[in-house]
């Protein structure tokens, strides 16, 4: 019976195929492999993913949901262009929430995880002078990853 609960925890804590996949595409997204107003075509993720289509339409309509993704006639899925506005709400939205996670985090008083955030803020400072974008959007990641994850406000991650 014990081992009956053991399992369920572990099964409990994988994340779904369709959710790995939609992780993917946001992260193909996040480093530039496609283009805002690109369109996503489902078949050819699930070939080069070789995983069957079904869970690749599942992670697209969760980012159609999430508005990462949108669909129209004739054409399926693509990526979203991003207005002014959107971006201002987005960025205006994520400076609210970040700042939330840093007073949480400075209120907790948890200095290992301070000293982690304050770890990574300082590799990203080093990181400055590579030329390199990617590197940076990648320290940058990390840096809001690791404050939101500091938070310990399971809502919030």
């Amino acid at each position: 019976m014990n081992m009956q609960r053991v399992s369920s925890r572990r099964i409990a804590t994988r994340q779904p195929l369709y959710q790995e996949i939609a992780n993917v595409i946001k992260q193909d997204i996040v480093d530039g492999r496609f283009a805002p107003g690109e369109r996503v075509v489902e078949s050819r993720l699930a070939q080069e993913m070789q995983v069957s289509l079904t869970p690749v339409r599942e992670a697209v309509r969760q980012l159609i949901g999430e508005g990462v993704l949108t669909t129209s006639p004739n054409r399926g899925p693509s990526v979203r262009i991003l207005s002014e506005a959107d971006a201002f709400e987005l960025y205006s939205l994520r400076a609210m929430l970040e700042g939330l996670a840093a007073r949480l985090v400075v209120d907790r008083g948890h200095r290992e995880q301070i000293q982690r955030v304050r770890g990574v803020f300082e590799e990203m400072v080093a990181a400055l002078d590579d030329p390199a974008v990617e590197s940076l959007l990648a320290h940058a990641s990390r840096l809001h990853g690791s404050l939101i994850a500091a938070s310990e406000h399971g809502r919030l991650q």
